[in-house]
């Protein structure tokens, strides 16, 4: 008996240490992974800043440079303060609107993918009344849109009121007007933002969300009409059900060169 017994505790602690090392392996896999993915924008971010740009040339993006990187990249996002400074892109895929949710810049399958915009929207900025870019938050690592939470803190919200997008054509400057809590519903669905009410529906939404993470500029005034928005979406840290969206007025329009 007691050989019985001790044949069986030796058994159900080898498998015990065999889950255990699978996972330690696992984890590590995907900690390589992340980190190999994070290294690419990296190496993505000094191909295309250009370096000695002549006074006279507004041009900051060599978006050729991206390009032979990725022909989907269309966009470069930054927003200042945060370690968000990346490449937007719209997938090319017949089907799947969300591929680069779970797609990377070398096409590879996985986290932490990219930041993109769904092809049911138009490329041009000012084409869309609200323009909304996807990305994953990134808590493991900080990367990605992870540093949109800094949004939470109403001292940091208060403090930085502007990001920039640029294209190949122009350079775009939004203020923020909201950071807000907002349900898991698809934004483009939920809303219809071709007609004023579902874009009215949106802004007030947004607006009157009363919580510790979400802040408005009641001083801004947004006109259905004639702005136009981009809206970052991103999942809140450790919930599912509900996404934290930052939202920002077109400003200024520039010709880069």
């Amino acid at each position: 008996m007691k050989k019985d017994r001790d044949l069986k505790r030796l058994i159900i602690t080898g498998f015990f240490g065999l889950v255990f090392v699978v996972s330690a392996i696992a984890l590590i896999v995907q900690v390589y992974l992340r980190n190999h993915n994070e290294k690419a924008y990296e190496d993505l971010r000094k191909e295309a800043k250009v370096e000695k740009a002549d006074p006279k040339v507004k041009k900051k993006i060599d978006f050729k440079a991206l390009k032979e990187q990725n022909a989907d990249i269309y966009a470069w996002l930054n927003i200042p303060n945060t370690s968000i400074d990346y490449p937007v892109l719209m997938s090319n895929q017949d089907e799947d609107t969300d591929y680069y949710l779970l797609h990377n810049l070398d096409h590879s399958d996985g986290r932490p993918g990219c930041l993109y915009v769904q092809k049911e929207q138009s490329r041009g900025f000012e084409d869309n009344f609200c323009t909304i870019i996807y990305g994953h938050n990134m808590y493991n690592n900080g990367t990605m849109f992870f540093d949109l939470t800094k949004f939470q803190d109403e001292n940091f919200f208060n403090a930085n009121d502007t990001f920039t997008i640029e294209t190949e054509q122009k350079r775009y400057t939004y203020k923020i007007y909201a950071a807000s809590v907002h349900d898991d519903n698809h934004l483009l669905y939920f809303y219809n933002m071709r007609h004023e009410d579902g874009r009215t529906q949106f802004i007030n939404d947004i607006s009157s969300v009363s919580d510790q993470y979400s802040h408005v500029r009641s001083d801004m005034k947004i006109d259905v009409k004639k702005d136009t928005l981009v809206t970052f979406s991103t999942c809140m840290t450790r919930d599912s059900t509900h996404r934290y969206l930052v939202v920002g007025v077109l400003q200024d329009v520039k010709d880069v060169e």
